[in-house]
This record gives C-alpha cells, structure tokens and sequence, in this order.
C-alpha cells in the first residue's frame, strides 16, 4: 500500500510538471489567438469522464452522466459527484451516492486500475472499498457508483401557537425526528396543547386557512422528501372550540337568531329568512373569512365538518336564486328535460342537439317546424332555438311539417347523413378514411361529399334509389351507401 502512495505521488508529480512546461509553451499562444483556438486548446487540456449508475456489466441500460475536468486536478473521494450535483441528482431519486468504483478506459476497454487513480486512503495506511483519489490524465475513464443509500431527512412539528412542557419549560416545537427514503414510519403523537382550541392534524405550510389537515396525528410517513438531509416543518393545525354564528338575510328580509358555541359536528337551522321577488327560494348559505381568503356554501340545515367549519366567529349570508323548473320536449312519445330558471328568458335547444342524443327527435320525410305548447298545434309557438320563459313546469311538442319525399335507408356501411328542406334533400358523406365519393341517382353520378335531390325530380307513384360509393386513396378499401326515396 505503501508503495502504490509512492506510486501514485511520484506519477501525479511527474504530470504536473509535464503540464507546467507545456502550458508554458503554449501562454504566448493562448494571449494572441482567437476564442475559437482558445477553447480548442482548452479542450486539449481536459478529459471526459462518464460516470454510470449502475455497473454496466449488469445493467447494459443504466443511467449516465459525462463530465469535463481539467488534466492535473485531483479528484477526491469528498469532491467526485454525489447527488448534491443536480447533473447526478436524478440517476436514483430518493438516494444519495455512497462511492465511485473504477470500471473500465472506454478506449482501450481495459479495466486494469490506472496507476492515477487510487483506492488507498490519505494515511496511506488502508485499502478502502471506494476510490479516495484521482489525478485526471488525457486518458478517458469510466466509473459506477458503487453502492445507493437511501436518504435520511427529518420532520419537527411546530406548535403553531400551542406548546407542549417539559421540565417545566414550555417548548414551541420539537427535535427533529429522523426518517429513512422507503421505509415507513409513524408521526409522533402530538404533545402540543392550545387554550380554546382543538387539535385537528398537521400542516405542511403554515400559511394556509385550511381546515382540513394534511397529515393524521400520528400518521404514516413515507417518502415526504427526496433531498438528503432536508428538514421538514409541519404545523399543528387549530380548530376554535367555540364560536359564534350570525346570519344575514341578503336579498331577503326576517331575523334569525345567532347561534354561540359553535362547534365542529354542530348543525346550521333551516332558514326562516322570506324574500318578496317572485320566483325565487333560498338556495345556500354563504360566507366569507375575515381576511377574504376563504370561502363556503352551506346547504339548509348542513353540519359542519372540518371542510368547511369557518374557525372564526362568522356571519352567514343568505343566498337566493330563482326556482328551478322543468320544461319537457316531447317527440314521437319521446320526451327530453331541460331545467330553466322561473321568469328568465333562456334559448330552447337546437332540434339537432335533441336528435343527437335521441333518434326520436327526427321524423322521416318531415321537416322540424318548431315547438308548440299543444299536440296538436293549437297553442303557442315557438321556432327553433328561440327565446323562452316560464313560470311553471311546461311541455313542448314537437311540430312537423311533411316534405316531398322520404328517406327509408337500406345500405350504411359509409357513414351518411340527411337532411330535408323546402326544396328537396341534401345527403352528406363523412369517412375520415376515404378520400372519393361517387353517388348515383336515377342514371346520374356525381362526385364529392354532398349530393342534392330536388322534389320536383322524383318520379311519379314510384320509388328510386341513391347510391354512394366512397374510396380510400390507394382504393383497397370502400364504403357504401344506399336509400331508397319515395316522393309523398
């Protein structure tokens, strides 16, 4: 062991001295060149270590990082990289490096120990199991860690305002608790006490107004951090024991009294508020903390949990919205709801949003001429997606008006959609995988994606065909369309 100090000293000493002559030689150069010579001489002077994850024996796949260091710096055991460099931080989240093994001169493949790197540590004395020394060369090399330790970090619960004794000393927060990387342990029960309130779990920021903690009393705790060595803070969350609750009509008018010594689990009264506008009720409670970062909505007589309890002394204000009514759309004994607002002006739905989610909201050989109050048509109209409002529950019928013709569709394996107008009827094509449509109508073809059929057209007492061919664009692959059309 001795003599490999001696060895590695007198070859990290020979080196030095090389380097010293020729970066001499080279000084006049290097103040008179340009900055791309310069970087390729400093270039020159460095050398390419790639250091691995994993042994590349037995993991052909593991990760790597490459770094540049300059010929003549010694590398020491404390100064190679470990995950504390962001490059390395990420080969094993969770672990830190415990030492470098040499592996091998990807040049040369040799995997013999370079007499610049060493084993031996500082004393000289003792061999160790990872490199404690490298003198950088001009010859690459390669490394793998030699061993993954999970890390350790640490939690201190803070009291948040609350405290726990000890030897008659009261103590704001504790000592920091250890944890290991993957392995799981338990939170320490909590020791703090607050007068007036409740202990409720722990937070990770202090900053907050939640109410709902992020952590149990005594809780699992795995993998909070993937630093070595960080400390975490978690701050004992507080709940108010008591507090008190007053409620505000809003809109509406009345009073209601207030209700003291408010507490978790504790139910809100049903609301006595009336409002005088017509058509609207009571919908919710609403509140608002003092400092306006939080919010909740509180349903007729609701219980307050930790989600939603204001913690505070608290005025709830009443919220009132306009009754909610249901207005059927009846067609061919189907029906569909929709929920309006009393008294608010609102759009019917489109008839092709009805039929897109219910077939009986078509009708062969007919056209959609609107809404009507009455089966029959003998009550008030309405158009297509026109204004509407109610005062109550209603139901809309479906009014048709009969074309020229109808549709009864035989044939549908392209995907082919119609529609009537006044005139006549438009047949439109849609297959993302064809790119040509030929159709054929009573000895006619044409092309494209459409194809229109006048009433006047159609023959007499007798029904004819359409046809509608589609292709792919090499023409392997075709889709058709057939239907047969009768005139009314």
């Amino acid at each position: 062991m001795k003599n490999e100090r001696k060895t590695f000293r007198t070859f990290s000493t020979v080196l030095k001295i090389s380097l010293a002559l020729l970066a001499a030689s080279f000084a006049l150069t290097l103040t008179s060149c340009g900055d791309g010579l310069k970087d390729d001489l400093e270039d020159v002077f460095s050398t390419i270590y790639t250091f691995y994850a994993e042994n590349p024996d037995e993991n052909s796949e593991t990760a790597s990082v490459s770094q540049s260091y300059e010929i003549g710096e010694t590398l020491t055991k404390d100064t190679l990289p470990s995950t504390k460099n962001s490059k390395f931080a990420k080969l094993k989240e969770g672990y830190k490096i415990n030492g470098w093994l040499f592996y091998n001169n990807p040049l040369t493949l040799s995997t013999d120990l370079p007499e610049n790197i060493s084993y031996t540590t500082d004393d000289g004395e003792n061999e160790s199991n990872v490199i404690q020394k490298i003198l950088v060369t001009s010859a690459p090399a390669t490394f793998y860690v030699n061993e993954w330790n999970p890390i350790t970090y640490y939690i201190i619960l803070d009291g948040n305002g609350g405290y726990f004794t000890k030897d008659d000393i009261n103590y704001p927060e504790t000592e920091p608790y250890p944890f290991t990387y993957d392995t799981a342990g338990t939170l320490e029960a909590n020791p703090f006490t607050r007068n007036g309130y409740i202990f409720n779990g722990w937070l990770r920021n202090q900053n907050t107004n939640s109410t709902v903690p992020d952590l149990r009393n005594g809780a699992e705790i795995f993998n909070l951090t993937t630093t070595d060595e960080e400390t975490i803070r978690l701050y004992a969350l507080w709940l108010k024991d008591k507090i008190k609750i007053t409620f505000d009509p809003g809109e509406g008018s009345g009073t209601m009294d207030a209700l003291e010594n408010v507490t978790v689990g504790d139910q809100l009264p049903k609301c006595t508020f009336t409002i005088s506008e017509e058509g609207k009720q009571f919908s919710s409670w609403q509140w608002t903390s003092s400092d306006g970062n939080r919010q909740c909505w509180y349903g007729d007589e609701a219980t307050l949990d930790e989600g939603n309890y204001p913690n505070e002394d608290a005025t709830l204000t009443a919220q009132w919205d306009w009754i909610p009514l249901t207005v059927h759309f009846q067609s061919n004994s189907e029906s569909i709801e929709r929920e309006f607002r009393w008294g608010q002006a609102q759009n019917l739905p489109l008839i092709s949003d009805l039929a897109n989610e219910n077939s009986a909201f078509t009708k062969s050989g007919h056209i959609f001429a609107g809404w009507n109050t009455a089966a029959d048509g003998s009550g008030t109209s309405y158009s297509d997606g026109a204004e509407f409002s109610t005062t109550s529950e209603k139901t809309l019928y479906a009014q048709w008006t009969p074309t020229g013709a109808s549709v009864d569709v035989k044939t549908n394996s392209l995907s082919v959609e119609y529609s009537y107008t006044e005139t006549g009827i438009i047949f439109t094509a849609s297959d993302t995988e064809m790119v040509q449509y030929i159709w054929s109508y009573n000895g006619n073809s044409a092309t494209g994606t459409t194809f229109t059929i006048l009433y006047e057209e159609l023959p007499e007492n007798e029904s004819c065909q359409i046809t509608c061919v589609a292709f792919s664009s090499d023409f392997t692959s075709t889709h058709t369309y057939a239907a047969v059309i009768t005139k009314n």
